[in-house]
């Protein structure tokens, strides 16, 4: 609840903060970074017509809202702000785990070898805006998604270019809560499997 992508909670009845905040280092020593939004039809929402109407009217603006936020669409002042924003509350809360002060140490030393230790924060500060500017991912966990909605929803979200020239990154997982086969552990009933 800490990161929102819009000053009020919600925009025109949608909600403007993703349910996660995902901070990678990937391949190329850079930092990526990933909104995450979980949205579940279940059996609520049981007939296409439903499904395609909440995908279409809440789901997909929703997205383009946590775009659109980092995408050069948005007033540069309003970008700058919440990307300013984000990367104090990321700082403070890395900063009151030990665990992920020790990890955000390792992902920077790894990045600058010969890194000071004072510099640590400054150069992580500084990897966190070139990541909001280059390497943002809006990354959709959903439990149902046709090929042909998520490419749809792609197209959408790639159309969103952020400072570098870089494209928003869309991606989907499809999950689903089953009942477990294997007794191997009776402690667990229910899994969860992913696609």
């Amino acid at each position: 609840r800490l990161f929102k992508t819009h000053q009020s909670d919600e925009l025109s009845g949608i909600s403007v903060i993703p349910d996660a905040l995902l901070i990678s280092f990937d391949t190329k020593n850079k930092l990526q970074i990933s909104l995450i939004e979980y949205e579940c039809y279940g059996d609520g929402k049981a007939r296409s017509s439903e499904k395609s109407k909440y995908l279409n009217s809440h789901i997909i603006p929703q997205l383009m809202q946590f775009a659109s936020s980092f995408s050069i669409i948005t007033d540069k002042t309003i970008r700058d702000k919440t990307k300013k924003d984000w990367i104090a509350k990321i700082i403070d809360y890395t900063s009151e785990n030990k665990e992920l002060s020790d990890m955000i140490d390792s992902w920077v030393k790894e990045m600058k070898p010969n890194i000071s230790t004072r510099a640590i924060i400054s150069h992580f500060e500084k990897e966190l805006m070139d990541a909001f500017e280059s390497n943002i991912h809006i990354f959709l966990i959903i439990d149902e998604l046709s090929y042909e909605q998520k490419e749809t929803i792609k197209n959408i979200i790639t159309s969103f270019k952020v400072e570098n020239g870089n494209s928003v990154i869309f991606d989907a997982s499809v999950i689903k809560l089953v009942q477990k086969i294997s007794f191997v552990n009776q402690d667990f009933e229910y899994a969860l499997t992913t696609q």
